[in-house]
């Protein structure tokens, strides 16, 4: 019988079986929220999942259900974005970190696809760290490119990385044929260019102005790069190197992760 790769998946008793195997245990960490017109809401949701699937069924830990909701305030001129506080999806991940301390996992791996959920997987992580005894560590899947130079540079909301794995994971919800990306719009003037989301060019540097997604873009994407930017990149080829190169990445990861003593704290 094929390894199970979700906790939910197992009756408990190949719960606590599972658990005796093993200390490191995997959150999924997702969020609904525009992803340009190419990519469907879910997309981070997905994407974890197909990461998480993929980790679950090759490594020996134990993967949550994906948290489906995230950070997402300066998303929210966007319809169908889903919004939890920064408190409240703290408060969520705590909450699985001590279910899961209580049955004999130590090391926790927040496998995040989304940015806006980081600051609240940090302050979970230095809790659990003085609380629980517990160390954390995060991983997103930018970690393909440790493996494959040839999938660095793609780096975008909702454009081509995203769409190219939304053609692996899920072809059903991409539509790469909808991009009509613009550029940028400066709402702080010509003297403070936008960059990318929050990042405005000020003189030789750059600086964090706490704009919103629609203050810049009419589409909710956006792309760093040439390449991020060229739609005729987004193709299912890319999106399985992505995904199945960061999970490999991600897997090595843990069994080298999994040999780390946890340092005391005073």
């Amino acid at each position: 019988m094929d390894k199970k790769a979700w906790l939910d998946e197992m009756t408990w008793e190949e719960a606590k079986e599972a658990f005796k195997k093993t200390d490191i245990a995997v959150i999924c960490c997702g969020a609904t929220h525009g992803h340009g017109v190419a990519a469907p809401l879910g997309t981070d949701t997905f994407v974890a999942e197909g990461i998480g699937e993929r980790v679950g069924k090759k490594s020996n830990v134990i993967v949550v259900p994906t948290i489906p909701i995230g950070y997402n305030e300066y998303h929210m001129d966007f319809p169908g974005c889903l919004n939890f506080s920064k408190k409240l999806l703290a408060d969520i991940y705590m909450a699985i970190c001590e279910s899961l301390h209580k049955w004999g996992i130590r090391k926790v791996i927040f496998l995040n696809p989304h940015g806006g959920n980081t600051s609240s997987i940090e302050d979970v992580a230095y809790r659990i760290r003085y609380e629980k005894g517990m160390l954390s560590a995060q991983v997103s899947y930018g970690a393909a490119s440790a493996l494959d130079a040839k999938l660095a540079g793609y780096g975008s909301e909702g454009m081509v990385d995203e769409t190219a794995m939304m053609l692996y994971l899920r072809p059903e919800l991409a539509h790469p044929e909808r991009t009509t990306f613009k550029e940028f719009k400066n709402p702080f003037g010509p003297g403070m260019p936008t960059v990318n989301n929050k990042t405005f060019k000020f003189g030789n540097g750059e600086v964090i102005i706490y704009n919103t997604s629609k203050d810049i873009t009419d589409t909710c994407d956006w792309g760093n790069t040439p390449k991020a930017l060229d739609m005729s990149n987004a193709t299912r080829e890319l999106g399985k190197g992505i995904i199945e190169k960061a999970a490999d990445y991600i897997i090595g990861f843990i069994e080298e992760f999994r040999k780390v003593k946890i340092p005391p704290t005073y």
